[in-house]
């Protein structure tokens, strides 16, 4: 714990303290940035040309009412970059030999006596997998003695799991015992009521209950982007489905379209519409508040509104088609987007923003 006092590991602040978190990893900075900036600091130092390799890191936490979390194991990621390393610089094809070193130390781990026979069915899964997928990469250019190994020990575990199979359809095609002497009939037949017409009485005379319907709810449409009032109200009532009727007609590029079509002559569309844009930016700043995902959600919503809305100024006032509009190309780079519509509306708002 030295390197807590150095201001390395991660704090929390719980009932009004700083603590250490556990759970968290260490900040690597004394590495990162403190050790590079004192060797770019030496006289003549430069940085060194070599070969760098990638790896999927694909750290994964797992955690649940635990004291620690479980992590991927950061000393095998640095033994396999070491290998791989080393084997590449020793020889032109150092990358095939290290897939081809893993498929074996993988292979070796179940051939090697009967402990794997111990291991979990998911964890020898994942070993099959692991080395179907290597031998797969390398394709023809497997030894054929490592081919041999790496298909005895998929063989292995192939057996292992199919025992373990049978063993459990075996134990339940057994019918469970039957013994009619262990069985009190007397007792397991006899039904007391405390008090016994009180409690029936009352069982069959319950009130009935009244049937449930749900309130009506004002879902928002492309003429409600007219009226800033009934945009306000139905984000105050149900502020969710409101925010989500708002961010589906955003998208929606033909019912925008339609939209600017149909208020072309209409002066007042275009404060309408600012004031549902200011509506829909309070309301969602409070919902989506520690969401980046909603809030990447929020900024395209108001953006293509912006479009919409942009689009009606310039038809009801052409001279502005002669001013940009001062927003930079690059300013949605940093949202996060994981539905394929909400990532093609940005590319469409970025197309529209390069011919305006």
């Amino acid at each position: 714990m030295e390197l807590v006092d150095a201001g390395s590991a991660a704090s929390t602040r719980k009932a009004g303290s700083e603590v250490f978190e556990v759970r968290d990893t260490a900040d690597p900075h004394y590495i990162t940035q403190l050790l590079t900036c004192i060797l770019r600091g030496c006289p003549g130092s430069q940085p060194a040309g070599i070969e760098r390799i990638e790896k999927r890191v694909r750290n994964e936490i797992m955690w649940k009412k635990t004291y620690a979390p479980w992590r991927r194991s950061p000393l095998w990621l640095i033994i396999r970059v070491a290998i791989q390393t080393t084997l590449r610089r020793a020889s032109t094809t150092g990358q095939e030999e290290y897939k081809a070193f893993i498929i074996f130390l993988v292979a070796d781990v179940v051939l090697s006596g009967d402990e794997c026979r111990e291991l979990s069915t998911d964890l020898l899964i994942c070993i099959q997998n692991k080395i179907v997928r290597r031998l797969r990469k390398l394709s023809d250019t497997v030894p054929g003695a490592l081919l041999s190994r790496a298909t005895e020990a998929i063989s292995k575990v192939r057996d292992i799991i199919e025992k373990r199979w049978k063993d459990i359809q075996s134990q339940q095609a057994l019918s469970p015992s039957w013994s009619p002497e262990s069985l009190d009939i007397i007792k397991d037949s006899t039904i007391a009521f405390c008090p016994p017409r009180i409690t029936f009485t009352a069982s069959c005379t319950s009130p009935v209950r009244p049937l449930f319907k749900p309130p009506e709810i004002h879902r928002l449409s492309a003429e409600d982007l007219l009226h800033s009032n009934v945009v306000s109200t139905a984000l105050s009532r149900n502020p969710f489905i409101a925010l989500g009727d708002m961010e589906q007609l955003a998208i929606d590029k033909g019912c925008m379209e339609a939209w600017v079509d149909k208020n072309r002559s209409n002066s007042s569309a275009c404060s309408a519409m600012g004031e549902c844009i200011t509506h829909y930016v309070l309301s969602a700043r409070t919902q989506y508040k520690d969401n980046p995902e909603h809030q990447s959600t929020m900024f395209l919503t108001v953006f293509l509104l912006w479009s919409a809305l942009d689009q009606l100024a310039i038809i009801q006032h052409p001279l502005l088609a002669d001013y940009p509009p001062e927003i930079p190309e690059s300013i949605l780079d940093p949202i996060l987007l994981r539905k394929s519509e909400s990532i093609e509306s940005l590319l469409r708002f970025r197309s529209y923003l390069r011919e305006r």
